[in-house]
């Protein structure tokens, strides 16, 4: 499916979106925002010694946001999750599904980008197990 947008200088932005067929609306809209979210970040300059997790809030549904786990410029993982005690486990399980690429990545820091003490916590508890 191809979305298209004017923008205020003029210009037609096209952007095809991942998903085909019949699906429902807010569906499409949070797939389409997770996606432009995930290009939007690719254009950041990180530090290639550094392992990010990051959360992006989203503003339709309210209270969800798109968790991502980037060494440098490189995704490691990225989802769709709620904000709550729920999408922080949804985060540790997402963690331990990666855990021996994140192990491989031989990063000198961690920066935590938009997450609540109590989330660094999990994190960091979910990365020293094992």
């Amino acid at each position: 499916m191809l979305h298209e947008g004017a923008r205020s200088d003029g210009l037609t932005i096209k952007l095809a979106c991942p998903y085909s067929g019949e699906i429902e609306p807010m569906g499409e809209i949070i797939g389409l925002m997770a996606k432009i979210v995930e290009l939007v970040s690719t254009f950041e300059k990180k530090d290639a010694d550094t392992l990010y997790f990051s959360l992006e809030e989203m503003p339709n549904p309210r209270n969800t946001a798109i968790f991502s786990i980037d060494y440098g410029n490189v995704q490691i993982a990225s989802s769709h999750l709620p904000m709550d005690e729920a999408g922080i486990e949804k985060a540790c399980r997402i963690i331990d599904y990666h855990r021996e690429r994140i192990k491989r990545c031989p990063y000198k820091r961690v920066e935590y980008q938009n997450l609540s003490d109590f989330a660094k916590a999990k994190i960091e508890a979910a990365l020293a197990a094992k």
